[in-house]
């Protein structure tokens, strides 16, 4: 009896089945977490913008200045007339308004077999738009637009960031539309600390074929 009972045990011993355990490392967790919330984040949408080449900066006490606006910052803008380059705090300024002409690089389209369209910059090719022919037709107003916003990347254009100004719905269509139209920045008005409205019509970006 005792010799059967020695025998069912070995055999029940041999029949488990032993699964390795392996340990979870510290650096498992966060990574996993890193996947996670890389693949929930949606890239920003940043919105071109084109600049014309003069400024008129109307200051708090009535006065006023003109040149091209050349720097941008939450705290001062530059504006230059030739060589002579004049830096005014944010916090002095009403608003500013730019009369001038506005340079857009020139596009090369075509249409493939299939009817898609594509089109691609040319480089060094621009077209310059007179300010007689920009119409408030189609004009755009945002307000509450943070100062950090609005980043100028040069003389003739800027990157402006509408999240929290605008619903993603309405920055889509926006997008959407300036594939072939950019807008074009008209107004900056400084409404409170921090704030800003702006005021923009959107111009049929120039292109050959």
């Amino acid at each position: 009896m005792k010799t059967l009972f020695k025998a069912l045990s070995v055999a029940l011993v041999m029949s488990i089945v032993v699964l390795p355990v392996y340990p979870e490392t510290s650096s498992s967790k966060p990574k996993e977490l890193a996947r996670g919330h890389s693949a929930t984040v949606v890239q920003e949408k940043m919105l071109e913008v084109a600049v014309p080449n003069r400024a008129l900066v109307w200051l708090q006490g009535g006065a006023s200045k003109g040149g091209r606006l050349t720097q941008f910052n939450p705290q001062t803008l530059t504006i230059s007339v030739g060589d002579v380059f004049q830096s005014i705090p944010i916090e002095q300024i009403k608003q500013i308004e730019f009369p001038g002409d506005v340079l857009i690089s020139v596009r090369l389209c075509r249409t493939g077999i299939s009817g898609r369209r594509t089109c691609r910059r040319l480089r060094g090719r621009r077209r310059r738009i007179r300010a007689s022919e920009i119409t408030t037709q189609g004009q755009k107003i945002w307000p509450g637009v943070p100062l950090t916003a609005f980043q100028l990347q040069s003389p003739r254009k800027a990157m402006l960031s509408l999240r929290g100004v605008i619903s993603n719905r309405q920055l889509t269509e926006l997008l959407s539309i300036s594939e072939d139209r950019i807008y074009v920045v008209k107004k900056i008005q400084f409404e409170s600390p921090g704030k800003m409205k702006i005021s923009a019509v959107p111009v049929d970006r120039p292109e050959t074929r």
